[in-house]
């Protein structure tokens, strides 16, 4: 039994539910971490750790101290613009581009104590449809240390 005189399957039950919100800011090409917080929800399960060789798209990934994947999941492309809310009953959600300005946008992963680095794969922005060869040739890697985020927690 651990501390709270529940199994050891009730403690890894309550672990499974702890998450962390990553919240990035981004102009251009440039991605930055701006702030992390920790949450106790439950989060999907990962997909393949490892995708195939010609996967095209975005997605992240945690990562351990080898540098291993232990969590991925498919996201829409960060560098793409974002949809908003239609203006009015019926309306289409759209998409706005804005490469001048900041984006901001999050993503939840499971609080895991092994993972060290979070790392985004991102396809460039699109321009046209003709752009998918080109695009997967030129997808962006960014990394984030994630050392440093238990100091301070309680």
């Amino acid at each position: 039994m651990d501390k709270c005189g529940a199994s050891g399957a009730t403690g890894d039950h309550r672990r499974q539910q702890r998450a962390l919100r990553l919240i990035f800011e981004q102009r251009g090409d440039e991605m930055k971490l701006v702030s992390t917080q920790r949450l106790n929800m439950v989060v999907p399960p990962p997909q393949a750790l490892v995708p195939k060789r010609d996967t095209r798209g975005s997605w992240f990934e945690l990562r351990d101290r080898q540098d291993r994947p232990v969590y991925r999941r498919t996201i829409d492309n960060p560098q793409q613009g974002m949809e908003v809310v239609a203006d009015g009953p019926g309306d289409a959600l759209r998409r706005i581009d804005d490469d001048k300005g900041v984006r901001a946008f999050f993503v939840i992963v499971p609080d895991i104590a092994g993972a060290r680095k979070f790392v985004v794969h991102a396809e460039p922005r699109r321009t046209s449809r003709d752009d998918a060869a080109k695009m997967a040739a030129t997808a962006a890697t960014h990394e984030f240390d994630l050392s440093d985020i238990d100091k301070g927690a309680q």
